[in-house]
């Protein structure tokens, strides 16, 4: 097993949250959709995202699941690192 993936799995299982976006930022063309956003989920739940129109509720929803990769910051999934927007499609992961 790769050093990178150890580290992943290691931070996987001392991660509280399901969820954390650090730092997320998207840029589309003439627009700044997104700057430095910061959310944690733990399991169990629940959570509104509430906003003004334009404030980039939608675009955070199509980053995290997967439809717009972001233009810098990271996303882990039950403490893993998300590279790929097929990851979070795949999420929740299958029972081993």
């Amino acid at each position: 097993m790769s050093e990178h993936l150890v580290a992943n799995a290691d931070a996987a299982a001392a991660s509280p949250y399901v969820l954390e976006v650090e730092r997320v930022s998207k840029r589309f063309p003439g627009v700044q959709a997104l700057s430095d956003v910061n959310l944690r989920l733990r399991p169990g739940t629940v959570h509104a995202l509430v906003g003004e129109n334009g404030a980039g509720k939608s675009t955070l929803m199509n980053i995290i699941s997967g439809m717009f990769p972001p233009s810098s910051g990271e996303i882990r999934l039950d403490g893993a690192l998300s590279h790929s927007p097929r990851r979070a499609r795949r999420w929740p992961p299958a029972s081993p």
